[in-house]
């Protein structure tokens, strides 16, 4: 699914993170994009770099990455993986 990265361990799924697709139009040109939102993290598997992975995965994407209105814990995975404030 184009719009949500899950992260799996073992047969569970342990994470996952939305991806909006959209459309950004700056003076004439059309640029693709994706916004993040809804970083969730089973709390038996916090702390070990799952939300990391998930953020890392969707900065990979060809894509424009936007947030807004983080919580404080993701801010914090937000701005590790290159989102500026």
């Amino acid at each position: 699914m184009d719009g949500l990265l899950l992260a799996k361990f073992e047969d569970k799924i342990i994470g996952q993170l939305g991806l909006l697709p959209v459309k950004l139009k700056h003076e004439k040109k059309i640029y693709e994009a994706q916004w993040a939102c809804d970083l969730i993290v089973d709390p038996e598997y916090r702390k070990l770099g799952t939300g990391n992975m998930l953020f890392e995965a969707g900065m990979k994407r060809d894509k424009i990455t936007l947030g807004n209105n983080p919580s404080p814990k993701a801010e914090v995975l937000m701005l590790k993986a290159g989102f500026n404030p």
